[in-house]
């Protein structure tokens, strides 16, 4: 494509992103979404940049808050792309083998990974490369193989691999994937049930009518509980909102304050990495960058996240200067955690 034509095509997607998130629409199915997608599309690839690849499409999307002097901005942004073209490109080639072991090291994000080694980022590939690379059930080697097959079997109509419970709970489709050696069925049908359930801890915001109630200890353990939201300030100034079951039926909401490795081992102590290890990536440093971060996980990945097989000792915080104390906000005193959480270094800004 002519550099001319390609800059006009620069510019249309600026323009088109720019409606998209003025609009405040979700969708890229259907209008200006749609051409905005398509668009993206065409542009990374004519770059030779793998279009799925969160990191190169985050380049584009920068430029989508703002309609002023869009051909220059375009003209920057058709040098940026160049650029990591040229990165991308010339650098030496790395063996899908190591892109993955740095990956599991690093925790990275699956939309940072799989496009880079030809993978799509299905939810069947994304429960593999979370809850069976991370996790260790599966070395490299083993989770290459199985995520080549799978991708194998998603470019066919008749052999796609379901991404619904309904659609992987119907006995035909079950059977087929069972009949061509698909692993791990049973724990992906029992994720997708889980991920598309109401749970209790979803629908019920915790204890806002229970402003004067005394009953929580100063001192106590945890060791099943539910995170609704995180807020990152620095590495030593982190708080988790959670939810914890008093009783049968009382759902009392906790802030707990800790440090940012202290949450990160909480974190990796999740029913499902699917969940909290793509909001823990958006706590890391190369996102954070000096900057704080508030994630409402319901409005992020439409679930909040079930913590278990950890236990944390928390105490209540009391404020000595003017001798408040706040009945629900706790500090984080110390974790036992399970011995078979991933090691890992995240990825520097």
């Amino acid at each position: 494509m002519e550099k001319g034509v390609l800059k006009q095509k620069i510019i249309e997607y600026i323009n088109a992103a720019y409606k998209w998130h003025e609009a405040g629409e979700s969708s890229l199915d259907e209008g200006i979404g749609q051409t905005m997608a398509i668009l993206e599309e065409e542009i990374l690839t004519e770059f030779g940049l793998p279009f799925m690849a969160w990191q190169y499409s985050d380049i584009l999307q920068e430029q989508g808050f703002s309609n002023i002097n869009v051909k220059k901005r375009a003209d920057i942004l058709f040098e940026k792309l160049k650029n990591e073209a040229e990165k991308f490109l010339l650098a030496p080639i790395e063996k899908d083998i190591a892109i993955l072991i740095e990956a599991r090291n690093m925790l990275q994000d699956a939309v940072e990974v799989l496009p880079i080694i030809g993978i799509t980022a299905t939810r069947y590939n994304l429960f593999l490369y979370y809850e069976i690379f991370f996790r260790g059930i599966y070395n490299e080697d083993e989770i290459l193989a199985v995520l080549k097959a799978a991708e194998k079997l998603d470019e066919l109509a008749e052999t796609t691999i379901p991404h619904t419970y309904d659609a992987l709970n119907d006995n035909i489709n079950f059977e087929r994937l069972q009949k061509v050696g698909l692993p791990f069925l049973n724990e992906y049908k029992e994720f997708l049930k889980y991920k598309e359930s109401n749970h209790v801890w979803d629908e019920h915001p915790g204890n806002y009518d229970l402003e004067d109630y005394v009953g929580l200890p100063n001192i106590f353990e945890l060791d099943h509980f539910i995170i609704t939201h995180v807020h990152v300030n620095d590495d030593e100034t982190c708080c988790i909102t959670v939810l914890n079951l008093f009783g049968k039926k009382l759902l009392v909401k906790l802030d707990l304050f800790c440090r940012k490795d202290m949450l990160s081992v909480i974190m990796l102590h999740a029913k499902y990495y699917s969940l909290s290890i793509p909001n823990l990536y958006l706590a890391s440093p190369y996102y954070l960058n000096e900057e704080q971060v508030t994630i409402q996980l319901r409005s992020v990945i439409g679930k909040n996240i079930e913590i278990e097989k950890i236990k944390i000792g928390i105490e209540k915080i009391f404020d000595e200067d003017d001798g408040l104390q706040d009945l629900f906000a706790y500090m984080v005193t110390s974790i036992k955690a399970s011995e078979n959480i991933p090691q890992f270094h995240f990825k520097e800004p």
